[in-house]
């Protein structure tokens, strides 16, 4: 008997699922003729990013008239957005004997240029990381003291006990050069540091002849998404009483 009941009970939601799917199916079809058909390949609207390169130099850093650490580029100013200005102004302004060695997220790898990526609306983003090897080994006393610095600014020790690594992901505005952003001399950067620009530009296609197609599909579509609601809602709901 409790085989039976379990069948029965087993098959009735079997069938309820199968009727939940078909309305989801019915009620796609205006979707499926404006996103491109089933495999979203023949829109009428298409959307596409497309990346150009470019180089700059940023040969000293300032700060905005709000505080925020300020990159001046030969291109673009670059001025950090507060969250993590203070935070790279003080990795930046750190009193250690030698230069940090701009290195790539995950991987380690050594880097030469500074990545940023330029998006709309005079946006850009970058997500580098610093290394720091320690110059004074033979020197304990010294040694300690950048020790001490690097761990202060959060620095993570790697597996050579003399290097340091903190990653940085950084967003912010864009300005152009000798704009009013600050009001005193910028200090000069140790040297310059070359910039890979990665400008994001996003491109918007319209094809008319399938998009005069869809507007004269829609009524269809629609009308196809009303008459699978009406005909499989009434069978869920007989079904749930039908026990």
């Amino acid at each position: 008997m409790a085989c039976k009941w379990a069948k029965r009970f087993n098959m009735r939601h079997l069938l309820q699922m199968m009727l939940m799917c078909a309305v989801a199916f019915q009620a796609a079809c205006t979707s499926v003729v404006w996103n491109g058909g089933v495999y979203d390949a023949d829109r009428a609207i298409d959307t596409h990013i497309t990346h150009t390169l470019a180089h700059d130099q940023i040969h000293a850093f300032g700060r905005t008239a709000a505080g925020h650490l300020l990159m001046m580029g030969e291109r673009h100013w670059y001025a950090v957005r507060d969250d993590v200005s203070q935070d790279l102004q003080r990795v930046l302004q750190a009193q250690l004997p030698a230069a940090y060695q701009i290195t790539v997220p995950y991987t380690g790898s050594k880097s030469d240029t500074l990545p940023i990526v330029v998006h709309e609306n005079q946006q850009f983003s970058s997500q580098f990381c610093l290394d720091y090897a320690i110059q004074n080994a033979k020197n304990p006393q010294q040694q300690a003291q950048e020790n001490h610095i690097l761990r202060q600014m959060q620095f993570q020790q790697q597996i050579n006990p003399n290097l340091y690594r903190k990653c940085f992901a950084i967003v912010g505005s864009l300005h152009a050069p000798l704009s009013s952003l600050h009001g005193q001399n910028p200090p000069q950067s140790r040297s310059k540091i070359a910039v890979q620009l990665q400008i994001e530009q996003q491109h918007t296609q319209i094809q008319s002849n399938k998009l005069a197609r869809n507007i004269l599909l829609t009524p269809l579509a629609l009308m196809a998404d009303v008459a699978g609601g009406l005909v499989m809602l009434p069978a869920l709901i007989l079904g749930d009483l039908w026990e």
